[in-house]
């Protein structure tokens, strides 16, 4: 009995290897859960690191892809922020831009 709950307690304490966190960031959430229930026993805390790793990678990969479509140049939404098109467009009407056209294309009258 005695040398059971010995063997017990030498594997809670067992450290594991910092390659861990690899697979967090590889597999994002997904590899944050896996390595999370793989070394839990083991090494809690580095089984949590791993756990909060892979929620902040997905957390960045969404938070970029959220601001470089609402920021970036893929944007085709804009809003009329002053009067100056009026009568055509009215103070906050939200614009959605298809295509490109060049310069030498524009014409008086045109929206720009």
């Amino acid at each position: 009995m005695e040398r059971q709950e010995e063997n017990s307690t030498s594997t809670m304490n067992k450290k594991r290897s910092p390659l861990w966190y690899e697979l967090p960031l590889l597999f994002s959430i997904i590899g944050g859960l896996v390595a999370y229930f793989k070394i839990r026993k083991d090494d809690p805390k580095k089984a949590r690191n791993c756990l909060i790793l892979g929620s902040l990678v997905i957390f960045v990969i969404v938070f970029y892809v959220c601001s470089f479509v609402a920021f970036g140049t893929e944007n085709p939404f804009y809003v009329a922020a002053s009067g100056s098109m009026l009568p055509e467009l009215q103070v906050y009407d939200v614009l959605i831009v298809q295509g490109h056209v060049l310069f030498e294309d524009v014409q008086i009258g045109d929206i720009i």
